[in-house]
Formats: structure tokens, C-alpha cells, sequence
């Protein structure tokens, strides 16, 4: 039985996904506390027991590996990814794209991504699903054309990130009520962007003159 007075030793492991440099201390002392802490640097784990591990949340934390921005690696992550359920799908493209921003390689794996393709469903994703629920009923909220615009743009961001062109919104405000309605509801089964906006979308985001 440990003595009321015997310190409490706690061991924990701490992952650092920063590209600066951490001075740090990994243990903190008290009279009645001990808690040591091992110190792990994400960019210089080994990527290939991440890849090869057999779970997907290894895979796609093995973009902030070591050899985690090589294209090849990433094609890897990419590849584990379409062979898995579309709900897992959609999850691990939003994961992986929310990790790539801390190692600067987004486009690159926007690019691969796109020469696939993947195909994401949203409709069971906890991660894409509640944004773009709250961007529908904004759109939907707001019954203009301004607002149904913004909702598109960012339904189509969240799903297809790479593939929306500049200015959707701005574009998506000239056509007509009915056909950005449709847009609206296609833009939540679409398996692209180009899918959902068909060839009704106008390609001069300017108004015309009156």
C-alpha cells in the first residue's frame, strides 16, 4: 500500500506535430507528483510501420512522418483510403487534409487526389457532415440567392477541395432560383463538382449590364 507521503509517478507520451523547435522539460516534479512524459517529434517517426500497420489512422498520420510529404507516400495514403467503407472514406480525406496543412503539402495532395479519383460520400461523415449541414440550413435560412450561393460554395469546398472554381458564389447568384435550388441539392450527392454544377453555372462571375 503506497505511503500517503510516496510520490504518484504518471508516464505519458507527448506527439509534437510543430515545425519549430520545442525546448521543453518532459518531466514535472512536485513533492507529491511525478509526471515524466516521453517527448516523440511527428516528423521524425518511421513512415513505413504507419503504413503498413493495417489501421487507417496510422496511415493517414503518416503524412506528418518523416517521409510523410514524398508523393509517393502520399499516393500510398491515398490508395489505403479508396479500399476502405465510404463512410471511413470521408472521415479520412477530411483527417488527412486537417493534417496536411501542418506540413504545407494540401495541394500536392489535392493534386493526387484528383488523378485518382476519390469518391467521398458525406452523408455519414462526423467530421464533413455538420459543417455542411449548418452552411444548408444557413442557405436555406437566409431564402436568397446570395445565401443558397454561399451554401454551395462551401458544400463543395468541404466534399471537393481543389475542384471549386474561383468565385463560385458570385457566379451561382446570376442563375435562376430554380436551378440554384437544384444545384443546392445536388451538391450533397455529387460525385464532383462538375457534377453537381452541371453546365448551368456561368463562367463570367460578372453581372450582366442592364
Amino acid at each position: 500500500m503506497r505511503a500517503s507521503n510516496d510520490p504518484v509517478i504518471f508516464a505519458q507520451t507527448v506527439v509534437y506535430v510543430g515545425a519549430e523547435e520545442w525546448d521543453f522539460d518532459p518531466v514535472i516534479r512536485h513533492r507529491t507528483l511525478n509526471y515524466w512524459f516521453q517527448f516523440v517529434v511527428a516528423s521524425k517517426l518511421d513512415t513505413r510501420p504507419l503504413l503498413e500497420s493495417g489501421d487507417l489512422g496510422d496511415a493517414v498520420f503518416a503524412v506528418l512522418s518523416a517521409d510523410g510529404t514524398n508523393p509517393n507516400v502520399i499516393r500510398e495514403i491515398l490508395n489505403k483510403i479508396t479500399r476502405t467503407a465510404e463512410n471511413e472514406r470521408a472521415d479520412a480525406m477530411a483527417q488527412l487534409f486537417i493534417l496536411s496543412e501542418l506540413r504545407d503539402v494540401r495541394p500536392l495532395i489535392e493534386q493526387e487526389s484528383e488523378a485518382m479519383p476519390i469518391t467521398v460520400n458525406v452523408e455519414n461523415s462526423k467530421f464533413l457532415r455538420p459543417p455542411i449541414d449548418r452552411a444548408y440550413a444557413a442557405g436555406e435560412a437566409k431564402g436568397k440567392a446570395e445565401g443558397k450561393a454561399e451554401a454551395i460554395e462551401t458544400i463543395l469546398g468541404q466534399r471537393f477541395p481543389g475542384q471549386v472554381p474561383a468565385g463560385l458564389a458570385g457566379r451561382l447568384s446570376l442563375v435562376t432560383a430554380e436551378t440554384l435550388d437544384e444545384i443546392l441539392r445536388k451538391s450533397l450527392t455529387a460525385t464532383s463538382a462538375a457534377d453537381a454544377l452541371g453546365s448551368d453555372t456561368p463562367t463570367n462571375a460578372s453581372r450582366p449590364k442592364a
